[in-house]
C-alpha cells in the first residue's frame, strides 16, 4: 500500500522554500533573561511572512502559567494585540531546563518566514536573551484555557535558537 499523498502546501508558500516552516501553532521557548532573577516579560510577538508581512494571529497562550505568575493586566493576550504599549510579563524565571513557553497560534496554516518581537519597557532585567523559536505539528487547538502537561498537545520541532542578543528582537 503506497503512502497517502503529502497534504497540499498551505496559503503564501514562499517559491523555493522548503526549509521554511509553516504550520498554525509556533512556540517560543524563553530559556533566559538578562538579570535572571524576577520573569520575563515582552510587548508584542509577530509572525511574518516571505515579504515581511505580519501573518494574523488569534491567540498566545503560556505553557503551564497559574493567575499569580502574571500581574493584573499583563496575560499573554498582550502579546498578540497589536499594541506595544502592553505587555506580557510572568513572573516565572526561565532556565534552559525550564523553559517559560509561549505558543501563538496563527488564523490558519501559513508559511512563517521570520519573526520579531519587542521588548516590554518597563523591566529590561526581564528582557529575553536566549530562545528556541519551532513549529509545532500535530497540536491540538487549545483555545480559551491554560495549557499544562496534560493538554499541552503536539510535538516541538525546533527551528532557531538566538542567543545574547539586544532588543528590538528581529526579524530572525
Amino acid at each position: 500500500i503506497a503512502p497517502p499523498p503529502p497534504p497540499p502546501d498551505p496559503p503564501f508558500a514562499p517559491p523555493g522554500s522548503l526549509a521554511v516552516p509553516h504550520g498554525d501553532v509556533f512556540e517560543f521557548q524563553f530559556t533566559d533573561v538578562r538579570t535572571p532573577i524576577n520573569g520575563v516579560s515582552l510587548a508584542e510577538i509577530l509572525l511574518l511572512d516571505a515579504r515581511g508581512i505580519e501573518l494574523p494571529t488569534t491567540q498566545a497562550l503560556v505553557f503551564d502559567m497559574q493567575p499569580e505568575d502574571s500581574p493584573t493586566g499583563q496575560g499573554p493576550e498582550n502579546l498578540v494585540d497589536t499594541l506595544i504599549r502592553t505587555q506580557w510579563t510572568d513572573l516565572r524565571t526561565p532556565t534552559p531546563e525550564t523553559p517559560v513557553r509561549v505558543r501563538v497560534f496563527l488564523a490558519q496554516e501559513f508559511w512563517v518566514n521570520s519573526y520579531t518581537f519587542w521588548p516590554a519597557f518597563t523591566n529590561p532585567e526581564r528582557d529575553p536573551k536566549s530562545w528556541r523559536f519551532g513549529v509545532v505539528r500535530g497540536a491540538a487547538r487549545r483555545r480559551g484555557r491554560a495549557l499544562s502537561e496534560d493538554n499541552w498537545g503536539g510535538t516541538f520541532h525546533q527551528l532557531t535558537t538566538e542567543t545574547n542578543q539586544e532588543p528590538p528582537y528581529g526579524p530572525y
